[in-house]
């Protein structure tokens, strides 16, 4: 009985065959990438948050360490349990040897589908007004930069997560690229949030928005939390919801929802889909810009989501991370 609530097994249809990949953008924009120790050791110490999340009990899931009984145990107390569990260097051998019905990692290392651009090719279908530009050098980014009244500016590396690369620069002091960076104004954010979608081949049902997910995030662009939420404009302040339940909801809805779609047909892509969103104060006042990238892949909002809807449906959860040596 405790093996059983312990471990799940696929009982139906063939599984899905899932495994976290974090540097999936790096590996994106590199044919030859292999993942440095550090970045292997933060994946193996994450990657529990998306087998716990993500799979069902019908697929199998590919991790670096096997979790113990006792930590299963002690997992399942809390309704967490791990769905088949295989280890991740047996990836080539469970496909050629066993029947998977799809292949469902955290990201698939497509340059097209992670690159920053796909953000910017959704704000063009949405009439985005705030200006933003590919450039790939410096002369590029002073030519835009001329056209627009903003002081202060990003630049961020087309293809990049968890704002590694990030340049904030001035108008009067442009930085020196040797990549495709976009360029766009630095606004001052308020509120940062994320609009949650699942896309699904058309008799499946198209593409579902899923709900918003609050997101604490560094100065330095750096992911500190993600909190889900059933109801996102409760607990806000009266200004910020507002602006959530008469602008953001109905348009994540219906508009931005149309042109997710569109865009996401374009590319042929079916699977977890993130659009990192916020609210910013003007000289006219708190105003929402819809679109500050899209994640074409699995993302902490998408898992503190799903982990949310397994632990507590009704009420708030947050997603965090703390140091090994920090006392729960």
């Amino acid at each position: 009985i405790a093996s059983i609530r312990r471990y799940q097994a696929s009982r139906g249809r063939s599984p899905d065959l899932y495994w976290f990949n974090p540097d999936v953008e790096l590996a994106a924009n590199d044919i030859n990438w292999k993942a440095p120790q550090r970045l292997e050791k933060l994946a193996a110490d994450l990657e529990f948050a998306f087998a716990l999340a993500a799979p069902s009990s019908d697929d199998l899931i590919l991790l670096r360490n096997q979790p113990s009984d006792r930590h299963r145990e002690a997992l399942a107390h809390h309704n967490l349990t791990f769905p088949e569990v295989s280890p991740i260097s047996e990836l080539n051998h469970i496909r050629k040897n066993r029947k998977i019905r799809a292949e469902q990692p955290w990201g698939i290392p497509n340059p097209t589908l992670l690159s920053k651009n796909l953000g910017l090719e959704l704000r063009g279908l949405l009439d985005d007004s705030i200006s933003a530009r590919i450039c790939r050098n410096s002369e590029e980014i002073q030519a835009f930069i001329e056209e627009s009244t903003h002081p202060n500016w990003l630049a961020k590396p087309l293809l990049s997560s968890a704002g590694r690369g990030l340049l904030k620069f001035t108008s009067d002091l442009i930085p020196s690229i040797k990549e495709d960076h976009l360029i766009e104004p630095w606004l001052n954010k308020e509120q940062e949030f994320s609009l949650l979608y699942q896309s699904n081949p058309s008799d499946q049902g198209g593409l579902r928005f899923l709900g918003i997910c609050h997101q604490e995030v560094s100065h330095t662009g750096q992911w500190i939390s993600s909190t889900s939420v059933p109801k996102p404009a409760n607990g806000l302040p009266t200004e910020y919801s507002r602006l959530v339940a008469n602008e953001v909801l109905p348009a994540a809805k219906k508009e931005v929802k149309n042109a997710l779609s569109k865009l996401l047909e374009s590319h042929n892509y079916h699977g977890p889909v993130c659009i990192d969103s916020f609210l910013h104060r003007t000289s006219e006042g708190l105003e929402w810009h819809q679109v500050s990238e899209v994640n074409a892949r699995w993302s902490m909002g998408r898992l503190a989501h799903n982990l949310r809807l397994k632990l507590c449906p009704n009420r708030s959860l947050t997603l965090t991370t703390i140091p090994k040596d920090v006392p729960l």
